[in-house]
């Protein structure tokens, strides 16, 4: 009798362990599902339209920019900022120049931006609630355009 009831006991603790293991399965596995329609859909929802921000002309007329901020800013992404930059005329054709600035989850601003002119140079300051400030400078005159 004593044996019948060790066998019976480990039958019973084998169930439980197949039982537990069957639920971290479920679980390992719905974590997983729940990873990659998160992935899927970040990917399919994001938006890449642009948003103007600023138009700006050098002293002297020659030459023009214009900000746009590309989608909306994400937890894992940050706000990117794209200036077109040509001739007033478009004559040349017009370059584009991207960055990124993180300014949390929040849309940019005025107050993220600006824009001063020496020269054919256009120098763009950006800055963001999560981002030091940056200094970037357009030269027209070296401008590859594409």
């Amino acid at each position: 009798m004593f044996n019948g009831w060790k066998v019976e006991n480990m039958e019973q603790q084998n169930t439980k362990k197949l039982k537990t293991l069957r639920v971290i399965a479920f679980i390992q596995s719905a974590l997983i599902f729940a990873a990659v329609l998160f992935i899927l859909f970040s990917g399919l929802l994001n938006n890449k339209t642009e948003y103007f921000l600023a138009k700006s002309q050098s002293d002297n007329g020659k030459y023009v920019i214009e900000l746009y901020e590309v989608g909306s800013p994400t937890i894992f992404k940050a706000n990117t900022v794209k200036a077109y930059y040509s001739d007033a005329e478009h004559r040349q054709g017009t370059a584009v120049f991207s960055v990124e600035v993180d300014n949390g989850e929040e849309a940019l601003t005025k107050n993220n931006f600006s824009i001063e002119w020496d020269g054919d140079t256009a120098i763009l300051y950006l800055e963001g609630s999560e981002h030091t400030g940056t200094k970037h400078e357009i030269n027209f005159d070296t401008a590859t355009k594409k």
